[in-house]
């Protein structure tokens, strides 16, 4: 048995482009939410460069260095060619590594569906993949795990260029943005000078 859910998926198939085509039409608003009294300290790229690392969407990144393998004795159910459930001795086969990044990118498509999704158990921080198997197919849990791995690292690549490209355009798109806001505040204070 495979640990974990499907990564990379969602049942309404939001993908990172969905979430960056979003972020993008959330701009403005962020813009008119930075606070005033922040707003008027800083010059226009001050004000760009503190949104943009406030917008700005963490890509995944796995640490490969502190990634811990089990191999566990377990008791695995197992069903017979005559339908009869029984159990055997078998292996929880798991290797865990910590991450960095925004979580909930674990459950962001990146627009290709496959046949074989990769699955994992995400934590707080980190991902475990594995098996529970019948003890004599220990070697068929390692196999799936460098394939999982394999898997993770192809979609990781796709959804990180996307957002590297995103994190990249934010100050082009918000500095208009926070030019038009200042420029609003200054035509305010110009009209107090009118009555």
């Amino acid at each position: 048995m495979v640990i974990g859910d499907i990564l990379f998926f969602r049942q309404d198939h939001l993908s990172v482009s969905n979430v960056v085509r979003n972020s993008y039409e959330l701009l403005a608003q962020e813009v008119e939410k930075y606070p005033e009294r922040e707003f008027d300290k800083q010059s226009d790229h001050e004000a760009v460069s503190a949104l943009a690392i406030h917008i700005m969407i963490e890509p995944i990144n796995l640490n490969y260095d502190s990634a811990i393998k089990k191999a566990e004795e377990i008791t695995v159910t197992r069903r017979n060619e005559f339908g009869d459930v029984f159990e055997t001795p078998g292996l929880r086969v798991t290797k865990t590594f910590s991450f960095s990044g925004d979580r909930n990118l674990w459950n962001i498509g990146i627009g290709k569906l496959s046949s074989s999704m990769p699955k994992g158990s995400v934590g707080n921080g980190t991902i475990t993949i594995g098996m529970e198997v019948p003890h004599n197919n220990g070697k068929a849990a390692a196999d799936h795990i460098i394939s999982t791995v394999e898997q993770i690292e192809r979609y990781l690549k796709d959804q990180n260029e996307t957002l590297a490209r995103f994190n990249a355009d934010l100050p082009s798109r918000l500095l208009p943005l926070v030019q038009a806001r200042r420029s609003r505040r200054s035509n305010a204070e110009q009209l107090l000078g009118d009555f």
